[in-house]
């Protein structure tokens, strides 16, 4: 533990007494903040501070926002600091401990993205096997995967076909699960979706494609050509998924792609309610908390495929 942590022995030791003493139990533990368990296993008694300590958990999530800096969030801390009638810390110490939390809790890693700002749609490379009940034949079926690059927050549903009523039936029953839309959605260059995607000009959508986009006010960027590091995050989660989902269903057998469904939902929520490990929270809860409030509202009627 020490060597994997970076500190000594004797503040493992320490942690691990202070633990055993606190007569916590390892679901209280998941529940709580680096923050909440600390001060739970090392309770301090000391006077009231004549400074008012920022809550750095809640500015990090503010600093995703666009246009947002480490100076306007400390002006503001300064502005609640007059309301409650303490001191503000230097702008200087309030960067130092800042940078330290989200060093710590490795908040820094999802700032590249905003929260609601686009979601990422591909079909995972592996397919699942679906059986005839009476023939016993084998036929595939494919999973059709949506992220959000923010929250890594996973949407996974199987098709019979990689049609294009299936390609537009997956995003609409996307939507319906994340309860809203980004104004981006970034996707590969299928036919089913893509016509052409020109290097120097407009890029042209299929027709039942752009007007599902069109009904749900998204703008559709493809990924450039041969460049997969386009959509990260999608590409992320169908190997995440692969691995988690996927290689879990190796040894059934589904007669149906309903069944098979079944079993892929139940899958995808251990997934998405699964703790990060390098970051506080889980897909959902990050989510629930910070890109749900950002995503647009759906339209009262969903968009419906026609012929």
């Amino acid at each position: 533990m020490a060597s994997l942590t970076g500190v000594s022995r004797g503040t493992v030791i320490k942690v691990i007494d202070a633990f055993k003493c606190a007569n916590v139990s390892w679901e209280e533990v998941r529940s709580m903040t680096d923050t909440e368990f600390e001060e739970r296993l090392f309770k301090k008694d000391k006077e009231p501070s004549i400074y008012l300590e920022p809550d750095y958990e809640a500015l990090s999530r503010e600093l995703n926002h666009k246009g947002v800096t480490k100076k306007l969030l400390w002006e503001e801390y300064i502005q609640q600091c007059d309301m409650v009638g303490k001191l503000p810390h230097k702008y200087t110490q309030f960067c130092v401990n800042f940078n330290k939390f989200l060093k710590i809790h490795k908040a820094t890693m999802h700032f590249e993205h905003i929260p609601g700002e686009k979601v990422e749609v591909d079909w995972a490379g592996q397919t699942i096997p679906i059986q005839n009940a009476y023939t016993g034949k084998t036929q595939a079926a494919y999973l059709f995967v949506g992220a959000l690059p923010y929250s890594q927050y996973v949407y996974a549903e199987v098709f019979p076909d990689m049609t294009e009523e299936s390609w537009i039936v997956a995003h609409v029953h996307m939507f319906e699960f994340y309860q809203g839309t980004p104004p981006i959605l970034v996707c590969d260059n299928l036919k089913t979706g893509v016509i052409k995607h020109p290097r120097n000009s407009e890029i042209l959508l299929n027709d039942a494609y752009k007007e599902m986009a069109d009904h749900y006010d998204i703008a559709v960027l493809p990924a450039a050509v041969g460049t997969p590091k386009g959509k990260p995050s999608v590409e992320g989660s169908v190997g995440k998924l692969t691995m988690d989902i996927l290689a879990r269903l190796r040894n059934e057998t589904f007669f149906s792609v309903r069944e098979a469904n079944q079993k892929v939902k139940k899958l995808l929520k251990d997934f998405n309610d699964r703790s990060f490990q390098k970051r506080d929270g889980s897909r959902i809860s990050v989510f629930l908390l910070e890109e749900l409030p950002k995503l647009r509202k759906l339209p009262k009627i969903p968009y419906e495929y026609g012929y």
